[in-house]
């Protein structure tokens, strides 16, 4: 059985990111690296939810896909489902506020989520708040990226060295 599939930087887009969430929704994958694969909110938004059902994937890389709040926002109902992935990066890509504050939300309700990394997407003010009060209620989160986030505006940031000193 596959255990690790890596595809990392093959230009899969939307339509290859459905598609291959239609296999997510059962198997044996533990780990699913997809940076750089062109995946836009629709193809990353079509694996999450799949993800929402799937019992064996515990890492997924998802840094540098071109998404915004819609896979964000899906991002954050996945975890709110998902008692299995343990490391997630959605670093790179163009998250804002509104998909910031769902993930925030969603935080303060998994038990899985060991590592996440944010770093270099849109969050403002509004995000941060809600991202660093998910963080605080956070059971399992013990490892955040970026450390140190000096493109992040105040109380953020701030709320961010708080969290992770």
């Amino acid at each position: 059985m596959l255990g690790t599939l890596h595809l990392d930087r093959n230009p899969l887009g939307a339509e290859g990111g459905e598609g291959l969430a239609l296999g997510l929704r059962s198997n044996s994958l533990t780990l699913l690296t997809l940076a750089s694969s062109d995946l836009r909110d629709g193809g990353a938004r079509a694996l999450l939810g799949a993800l929402q059902e799937n019992k064996s994937l515990t890492r997924l890389d998802l840094s540098t896909n071109h998404f915004g709040d819609v896979a964000g926002t899906a991002a954050a109902q996945m975890l709110r489902w998902n008692c299995t992935l343990a490391w997630l990066s959605m670093q790179e890509n163009s998250v804002g506020d509104a998909g910031g504050a769902a993930i925030g939300a969603a935080l303060q309700h998994n038990s899985a989520l060991r590592s996440l990394s944010l770093k270099a997407n849109s969050f403002h003010d509004a995000a941060g708040e809600a991202l660093v009060a998910g963080m605080r209620a956070s059971t399992a989160l013990t490892e955040v990226f970026p450390r140190v986030a000096p493109a992040v505006p105040g109380v953020c940031r701030r709320g961010l060295s708080v969290v992770l000193t």
